[in-house]
Formats: C-alpha cells, structure tokens, sequence
C-alpha cells in the first residue's frame, strides 16, 4: 500500500455504497421484481473509483513521489488476480456446456477481458439489454474495461498538468465532462450500443468522481441539516434509479445522472456521524462492500452458466441458491486472492507477471474459441441447438445493386436466368424465409430476387421497413421525404425488373410498438416462462400535422395509407406475408438444455396460440385492411404453425427438428414449409400460373 493510501482516511460509508451499487446489478441481473434499473450500479462504481483513484493520485502528486509504474502495478494487483481466477474457472465449464458457436464467443471474450478491451468486444456483438447477453459469462467485464482504459490516459494527463495548478486541473476536468455527457446523452437515442459500452460516453462518469477528490481537499462548510439533507436526496435518486429505470430507458446519458449525482451526493455529504453515514457504516453493508469486487466477478458467470442449461425464466429458488454460492464465493476469493495480493510489497517483477498471466489467459481464451476441445456433440445436437440460419447465408452477403437504386438496395437473386421475376422486401423475417421460397417459386419458373436495404447497419439513421414507421430516436428532418422516397423506390425496382409479385414479410408487431392499447410490450411474454428481450425500441408515426404520434389510430391510418401508396405503384401483384408467431423462447437454448440435461432435445416445443392471437390482433387488423387493394393478397404463416400441428399451440420444434432458429425467425425447415404453404395459397386463389 502506498503512503498515500495510508493517508487517505478511510472511510467505512464508502464500501457501504458499494454494497447499494452491486446488490441491485446482481439482482437485476437475476431479473428479480423491483430491480429493473440495478444497472446503475455499475455507475456508482464508476463515481466510487473516480475519487478515490483521483484522491490517490493527488496526494502522491502533492507528496511530489507520484510513479507511473507505481500506480500500474497497484491497479494489476487490485484487479487481476480475481479477474483472471474467474475468468480461469469459466474456461472448463464453458468447455463442458457450450456448443461450438457458443464457445468460440465465450473464447474471444477471454482474450478480450485479458486485453482489457471486453467492453469493445461485447458492444460489437450484441446490446446490454438483449436475450443473447444472458448467456455470456463475462459480460459485466466492460466495465472493469472502461476503468482501465480511463487510468492508462487520466494518470499521465494528471502529470502534464499537475504544474497548472488544482483550479486549472479541476476546469479541464469539468470542461472534458461536456463533451463526454454530449456525447452519452445523444447518442443514448442514436447509436445505444456503442453509447452504452464504450468509453467515450461513459468517462464523465468517473470524471465526476475525480470533481469530487478536489471539492474535498477543501469543501465549503455545511451544516447538520443540509449534510443530512443532501445525503438522503443522494440515496433517493438512486433507489429511484434503482426502481424505475429499466432497459427500455435511453441510457448513459440525462438519464445516467440520477444514479451519478446520487453516488456523489453522499461521498460528499454522508460523512460520519450523519444518519445516512451511520447506515452505509454498519457491519453488514460494509461487509458486502469489501467483498463487493468479487462478488461483481462471481455473479454473471454463476447465473448465466445457469442459462446456459436451463433455458428459460429461473426459478427463486435456483437463483437465490446461485446468489447465496456467490457471496461464499466472494468471500473465499476476497480472502484468499485480493486481501493478500493487496499487500504484496512493490516489486517491478509484478508488472511483467501481470502481463505474462494476461498473454497466457489470453491464450486459453484462443484455445478455446478455436481448438475445438470442447463437448462432443453428434451433427443432429449441433443442428438443434444452432438452427440454420438463412440471414447469415453467404449467399446474401455478395449481392449486386439494384437496378436504378438511389437508395442503395442490393438485389440477391438465387436463379437470374428464369425470365420471369418476383421481388421479396422487408426485414429479417424476409431474409429468414427467402432462400426457401425462391427455391419453391423456380419450380415454377420464376426467379424470386431479394431486396436488400445496403445502408443498413452502416447507416444508423435508416428508413424502417415497416411503411409510414420511423424508430424513435433516429429521425432527421429529411428523413420523411427519404424515406417516402425510398417506399416508393422498392415499386420501381420491382417494376424495373418485371416483377409479376411483391412479397413483403415483415416482424409487424414489434414494430409497431407502443400503441397505447394495441401493442403494450415491444416482446412476446408466451405465459409460460419465455420473454423476449430485445432492447428499447419505439416506433411512431406522423401525424396529420407532421407530428410524432404513438397512437393506435395514427398508427393504423398511417401504416394502412403507406403501404397502400406502395402497392398503386406497383405493377404486379402485392402478397403480403403476416406474422410469424413469436415463440417468446429461443428454440436453440431450449434445445440445448435439454441435450445437455436429458441426452437429447424436446420432440416438440409450442406455445399457445390464443396468446399470439392477441398479441398480433391490431397487425393483422391493418393487414386485413390492405388485403384486396389492387387485389393484393394475404397469407398467414399463422395457418401452417399454428392449431395445425398440434391443436391449440404455435409449434416451433416438431419431431425434434427446429422449425425456428431463436425465438422468432424461421430455419430453414420452417421456411420450407411457409414456402410451399405460399406458393398452395397462390395457386388456390388463381394467383399463380
């Protein structure tokens, strides 16, 4: 420990915080009632190490024997060795549980949190807020990434500045806030992922805790009241936060401030002797806050390994088991790796055994991903627990531009010689169900070209595919006309190519959430334990005035008149494709618990189908209403899934085969089988020739 850490006072109230910043991220995590919004937690960490790193690196500055290697090898030994303990102990089980896919995931996690760029790594895979993210074990090391690459730059700006004075440090520190706080709080609603993982967003956080360490060197006088005052108000935001923030709120941003402020309010205020004080000081909470790193590393990992075999909610029993083997955990880890790494003597000898321990973690994690050491499964497990999945098909990936677009469409044909045309668009659902039905659709001598929007995922601020819908968060003033333009610009590719059909299959429902009354939740909730969980979207419409509207009645008229617009304009035949039933599980991690529990997968996996009725009702009443326009037709993938297979039920596994490859885009064998139903449906209303 270094002199200055002897200086600073310890304070007892501050590992009570702690404890208030990670029981709410373990219990959200666990998905417990009431802990919507325990993400926050992870932001009063943020704060939290700000001013204490900050209060460290001033007092060594001051005492003038501030080192550089000195504070990087007291970082190593504060959070490598129980990092790379757990981490190490993810390894054989990941080995043991996951299938391939999986655990070439898990292993590029391990080389990214031995990198420290794991933050990096999980914004370019998929969204905090998202189901896929429940199964990684290593998720909550983004934000031990943000940390360390906050103090591989803040110590050296620190030096550099140092000879400016506190007043000038402490302006460029408030000054380097406004960006950072910009930054999250447009880009909450423009690009979240990145916003949410990425360090750019996220340092005025810390750098707040880092105002905090200068305001008290010297902190103006306050009184009893206005201590006791300032540090309840501190609390409250953070039990609000807590309460009623959840992952449809746009976060890091204005939102972020409430547990920020909080977390500051009582480091400056909840000294000793205060109620709020007192409380954060006793034994309990101070004992989960010593214990609390550990218990940050333990519990993602013990409770997505559950998910990993078994899919679906948890029960509370198994996760308070699971919660209560993670404080045991904490402790032995705590007592056993921190406490004694803590004390270690400075030797130079610790950095470079630190950066073998991460070569070596980081080699294990390559092992793993590519050595293919893992469980043995036969090709049959292998198919059921990774469907086929059409929308990653190579042969969508090289598709040339669309004739005449100005819209960047790419055209993807499976059989350009046929002469005759049809033209598919929409979103993901399109792509999950084309190859199979431009396969049904040559035996009829027709070449079913797939229009595919070349911007997307490059280009944040897209047009929506759904007619008349902008998402919430990512308009711009032209967008109305573009993306008008660009409804109109699917008529004429299709036109330009002769095509004799349109099919548009679209996910419709989840995009037309909200609609007060209508569409109540963005996912599917099958009653049965399986929720979807794909993130905050919103999506409105304009009103008669031009205005954002989430209302059904808008959002009917709206919608109805855009597609109708779509449909004039096109010279063949419209046939709309409607919901696909939504399953609420992922049909893949079913499957695989049940491999990995039983030996072999679930004959049959379904869900009701009253509830998809209801869920769908207010899509299939616009749909309805566009049917017959200009003799465009409807059909239903509900009628080959649904009370069909099996009575009352929305099947998406039969035989032990997946007709689905998650919880709501079609394999390939459930395409096959819309496919051929399409193509019944438009030879027995005359359709087809």
């Amino acid at each position: 420990m270094s002199v200055a850490e002897h200086r600073l006072r310890y304070r007892p109230e501050i590992d009570g915080l702690r404890a208030v910043a990670v029981v709410p991220v373990i219990f959200f995590h666990a998905g417990f009632t009431g802990f919507s919004g325990g993400f926050v937690g992870v932001d009063i960490f943020f704060v939290i190490s700000g001013y204490l790193i900050t209060s460290i690196i001033v007092a060594e500055l001051e005492a003038g024997h501030f080192s550089l290697r000195a504070f990087y090898e007291r970082r190593a030994r504060r959070i490598l060795p129980a990092l790379f303990l757990v981490t190490l102990t993810c390894i054989p089980f990941a080995l043991m549980w996951m299938p391939p896919e999986q655990l070439k995931s898990f292993g590029k996690s391990v080389v990214a949190v031995a990198l420290f760029v794991s933050n990096i790594f999980f914004w370019s895979e998929a969204g905090y807020f998202t189901a896929a993210v429940d199964e990684k074990p290593l998720l909550h090391t983004w934000s031990l990434a943000i940390e360390e690459q906050y103090y591989l730059i803040f110590p050296l700006l620190m030096i550099l500045c140092w000879p400016l004075g506190s007043r000038r440090i402490v302006l460029l520190i408030f000054l380097s806030i406004i960006p950072s706080f910009a930054l999250a709080q447009v880009g909450s609603y423009r690009w979240p992922d990145a916003t949410f993982f990425l360090i750019f967003s996220r340092s005025w956080e810390l750098a707040i805790g880092g105002l905090i360490a200068f305001y008290l060197k010297a902190p103006m006088a306050s009184g009893r009241v206005i201590r006791e005052l300032m540090s309840f108000i501190g609390i409250g935001l953070i039990v609000w936060a807590i309460i009623f923030y959840s992952g449809k709120t746009p976060y890091p941003g204005i939102y972020a401030l409430t547990p920020t402020l909080g977390a500051a309010l009582i480091i400056v205020f909840a000294a000793p002797g205060t109620i709020l004080g007192t409380i954060l000081s006793m034994r309990p909470l101070v004992s989960i806050g010593l214990i609390s790193y550990s218990l940050y590393l333990w519990h993602q990992p013990l409770l997505a390994f559950s998910r990993v075999i078994f899919s679906g909610r948890q029960s509370t029993p198994l996760l308070l088991g699971l919660i209560a083997l993670c404080v045991v955990l904490s402790y032995l880890s705590w007592r056993f790796i921190e406490k004694p790494a803590r004390k270690v003597v400075f030797r130079p000898s610790i950095m470079a055994g630190a950066a073998i321990a991460s070569v070596l973690v980081a080699g294990l994690g390559l092992l793993a991903a590519y050595g293919n050491i893992g469980r043995s499964f036969t090709p049959v497990q292998l198919a059921q627990m990774a469907p086929p999945n059409a929308n990653r098909d190579p042969r969508l990936l090289t598709c040339p531009p669309a004739p005449g677009s100005r819209h960047d469409f790419r055209a993807c044909s499976q059989n350009p010689a046929l002469k005759r045309k049809a033209v598919l668009y929409g979103d993901s659902h399109a792509g999950a169900l084309y190859l199979d039905l431009a396969a049904a659709l040559s035996q009829h001598g027709i070449d079913l070209v797939l229009l595919r929007n070349g911007e997307r995922g490059a280009r944040r601020f897209e047009c929506q595919p759904l007619p008349g819908n902008f998402r919430y968060g990512q308009f711009e003033p032209d967008m109305k006309a573009r993306c008008a333009d660009q409804e109109r610009e699917v008529a004429r590719i299709a036109n330009v190519l002769g095509a004799e059909y349109l099919f548009v299959s679209l996910r419709y429902t989840f995009r037309l959430f909200p609609a007060t009354g209508a569409v109540d939740e963005l996912e599917y909730d099958n009653g049965e334990g399986g929720v979807g969980d794909e993130g905050f979207r919103q999506y409105f419409v304009l009103g008669t005035k031009g205005e954002v509207s989430f209302s059904a009645e808008d959002k009917f008229t709206a919608t109805t008149n855009a597609f109708r617009s779509l449909i004039d304009l096109f010279s063949g035949r419209t046939v709309l494709v409607g919901p696909v039933p939504e399953v609420g599980w992922r049909v893949e991690n079913r499957n695989r618990s049940s491999i990995l529990l039983f030996g072999a997968a679930e004959q049959t996996i379904s869900t009701d189908y009253v509830r998809f009725k209801q869920r769908n009702q207010f899509a299939n009443r616009i749909l309805q209403n566009i049917e017959g326009h200009k003799g465009a037709l409807l059909v239903q993938p509900s009628d080959v899934f649904c009370d069909r297979l099996v009575a009352g039920r929305c099947v998406a596994q039969l035989n032990a085969v997946p007709l689905y490859r998650d919880d709501d885009h079609l394999a390939y064998d459930g395409a096959k089988m819309l496919s051929r139903y399409i193509v019944e449906q438009l030879q027995a209303r005359n359709a087809l020739r």
